[in-house]
């Protein structure tokens, strides 16, 4: 059963103001708008990402998992992410999915388009260094 609490509608709130970057459970913490006990934080996560709410990814650069919340337009194809600032990019193209289509059939496998990221560096970035 998943409630409807005043935690968890300004956990929603927080998300919806940062919906365009991945954060971290230390993040959240740390905000001083959010008042919450880190074990129900994590409890609250998780039943958020279970509802689809709030979407969920291993930072191997971090070393911890990242939330961002769930847009509508997030679903099936892939992302690009950057290493360096984790910007987040959709990729919507026919010509991914072809090739999507393409593996599968290849190696008798379904894709889940929505949870994959291909990782590398942005023009910005590179622009930097």
């Amino acid at each position: 059963m998943v409630y409807n609490t005043k935690t968890k509608k300004i956990l929603l709130e927080y998300f919806n103001k940062n919906s365009n970057v991945w954060v971290s459970v230390e993040q959240i913490i740390y905000d001083e708008s959010i008042c919450v006990k880190r074990s129900t934080l994590y409890r609250l996560l998780s039943d958020m990402v279970e509802a689809g709410v709030i979407l969920k990814e291993y930072s191997i650069e971090k070393v911890c998992n990242l939330y961002k919340i769930n847009k509508e337009d997030c679903h099936e194809h892939f992302h690009l992410k950057c290493i360096d600032c984790g910007k987040y990019v959709h990729i919507d193209d026919k010509e991914t999915d072809n090739l999507i289509t393409q593996i599968g059939k290849k190696n008798e496998f379904v894709i889940n388009r929505g949870k994959t990221v291909l990782y590398g560096m942005c023009e910005e970035c590179r622009t930097k260094k």
